[in-house]
């Protein structure tokens, strides 16, 4: 199970996956680590690729405004990537149009995961 900090990095994570395919990107180190949250520890059994101190919420916001650079071109201008296709985190080939509804409700999905994380009895652990 993800800690919140974990899935927000996931969250992110995705953002960068998915644009580094749809847009041909060269991704920074930094953001290729970002990157890695989207299937390590996640949907594979490698581990997470930050470790629980790193995920400070500056720098999940600092994340956040990076992989949302990489995420704004193809929304605002969706036509652009609509039929490019990339493999999804979860491993099926999408298309664009695809990824971008992925990408609009994988925040969501995450959010009441952590809801109902905040709802156990004992939280924080």
């Amino acid at each position: 199970m993800l800690s919140i900090g974990q899935m927000a990095a996931h969250v992110a994570g995705v953002e960068a996956y998915f644009s580094h395919q749809l847009r041909d990107l060269t991704l920074d180190p930094s953001l290729r680590r970002v990157e890695m949250s989207a299937v390590d520890g996640v949907v594979n059994d490698k581990q997470f690729p930050f470790e629980a101190g790193e995920l400070t919420v500056e720098g999940l916001l600092g994340v956040f405004a990076a992989t949302e650079a990489l995420v704004r071109p193809m929304m605002d201008d969706p036509a652009t990537i609509a039929d490019k296709s990339l493999v999804s985190a979860l491993g099926p080939v999408i298309d664009g149009r695809g990824a971008l509804t992925r990408l609009a409700f994988h925040p969501a999905y995450h959010q009441g995961q952590a809801y109902l994380l905040k709802q156990l009895p004992g939280y924080p652990r």
